[in-house]
């Protein structure tokens, strides 16, 4: 194997201070008014657990069917060749502001919608239960645009195993 699970959970814990800066203020603000705020917390991770793990398999599965169908025209473990220059494009972008690139993110239809579904369910526009919201809100949380979850995503395809690609979801969990 050509990757670590010790260091994919090392670094998902390092990397989790992003995540607190990112995410806390969703997580605050559902258990502010919270009557318990140990359930609401459970169950807001129980949701991102299992959106991540269903994240990994199916992450996984395309990077299995990409290696599998790369062999025919005679390139092997193209999945980690794609992860790898994905990685090395984001990187570089982080150091060269590329204008295109950012407005083309910030306008996006898909998360701009899921912003506000997510600020929708965060205000409880749809009067679902405390414990209701947390869930969905954990479930949800995957689809908020996070460039830290999706290069492991992007790590959990180049596995090219759906049970591998959900061991490094979970170990980033």
């Amino acid at each position: 194997m050509t990757f670590s699970f010790l260091a994919i959970f090392t670094a998902s814990l390092i990397g989790s201070l992003h995540c607190v800066g990112m995410c806390g203020g969703f997580v605050i603000y559902n258990t502010a008014n919270s009557k318990s705020v140990f359930l609401s917390n459970l169950l807001y991770n129980i949701g991102r657990l299992v959106t991540y793990c269903f994240l990994g398999i199916l992450a996984g599965s395309l990077g299995y069917a990409l290696d599998k169908s790369s062999v025919f025209i005679g390139i092997s473990k193209v999945s980690s060749i794609l992860v790898g220059a994905l990685l090395i494009f984001w990187g570089s972008k982080s150091f060269i502001n590329n204008t295109f690139i950012n407005k083309t993110l910030s306008n996006n239809f898909f998360f701009n919608h899921i912003n506000n579904f997510y600020t929708s369910i965060l205000k409880n526009k749809y009067s679902l239960s405390e414990s209701n919201r947390s869930l969905v809100l954990g479930l949800l949380s995957t689809l908020l645009p996070c460039g830290w979850l999706y290069s492991y995503v992007a790590i959990a395809a180049s596995t090219a195993n759906p049970v591998y690609g959900a061991i490094v979801m979970f170990l980033f969990w």
